[in-house]
């Protein structure tokens, strides 16, 4: 068998997407009320500018932290690598997922990019560990061909170099954030019930506006310097890229994720071996007539 040759979450960032949206057009709804109300921030008195510093001085760390936090989580799914079971599985590569092609929300916040994915039908052999756990299990064909798959992640430099770039976008912009909304708040004051509300909601959704600004220019950032890589950039031996048919022995890392909806992955993959290309979808059937071709102990 010869080896490959490297040459190289949508739903995080649909959420991230939307809070952009409406953070930047609650900021103008609030600004245009008050415009159009005629309402100074001296008319609210000292005492009122006071209380809405105050408000402001609670709920815009609060929003800044929900934020980071939201960041936070999203690039520890993609960056951090749990130990799990080590081996190898083999069978035929039914699709590829490259890497920010889930939506044009990724694009616009790379942090929430997926790495790079194969997904493999494998032989019957494997399906003790792909169920292990009582995970989900992903399938191809129906009836008596219906056959396992198995996600394999390759990690992908560009895509964690992204998310701690918008870690620190995100901190040091929302810090600005921050000083924006308290001072927003206090303007605006709590002469009135109805004016403390505007004033807390202006503070939060400056503060969101700010990270997420942050997060968009320090992720471009970081995904720019950031090395990319996956099974889009590999080439067999013959110098062809690897594609859906190929036959291949894929080694790693294997783990239970939620993301996967609890299924069992490869996550990450470690090694991997090409061995034929077939244009024809194989199932278990007749993947279980070839030889094994995993180099190490079977998953």
């Amino acid at each position: 068998a010869a080896g490959l040759v490297g040459s190289g979450g949508p739903a995080a960032s649909d959420v991230l997407a939307a809070l952009w949206v409406g953070s930047a057009v609650g900021i103008a709804g609030v600004l245009t009320y008050l415009a159009v109300a005629g309402v100074p921030a001296a008319i609210a008195g000292t005492a009122a500018a006071a209380a809405g510093a105050l408000a402001g001085l609670i709920a815009a760390p609060v929003a800044y932290l929900v934020m980071m936090t939201i960041i936070m989580v999203t690039y520890l799914d993609r960056c951090d690598a749990p130990e799990g079971l080590l081996g190898c599985a083999m069978g035929q590569i039914s699709r590829i997922e490259a890497h920010g092609s889930h939506s044009f929300a990724e694009d616009l916040f790379p942090f929430t990019m997926m790495h790079d994915r194969i997904d493999l039908v494998t032989q019957s052999r494997h399906w003790g560990a792909i169920e292990r756990e009582e995970a989900f299990v992903f399938c191809s064909f129906t009836g008596e061909r219906t056959s396992e798959i198995l996600r394999c992640y390759f990690f992908n430099p560009e895509i964690c170099a992204a998310g701690a770039g918008a870690m620190i976008g995100g901190g040091v912009l929302g810090g600005v954030g921050i000083v924006a909304g308290i001072a927003a708040a206090a303007a605006i004051g709590c002469a009135t019930i109805f004016l403390c509300v505007l004033a807390v909601l202006l503070a939060v959704l400056i503060v969101v506006a700010a990270v997420l600004l942050g997060a968009v220019i320090g992720s471009h950032i970081g995904r720019a310097v950031g090395e990319d890589s996956g099974p889009d950039r590999w080439l067999t031996p013959a110098g062809n890229f690897v594609a859906p048919g190929d036959i291949v022995h894929i080694d790693g890392n294997m783990v239970q994720r939620g993301f996967d909806g609890n299924a069992n992955v490869l996550w990450f993959v470690k090694q991997a071996g090409w061995h034929d290309r077939i244009l024809i979808a194989l199932s278990h059937c007749e993947l279980d007539e070839l030889p094994p071709m995993c180099p190490a102990d079977l998953i």
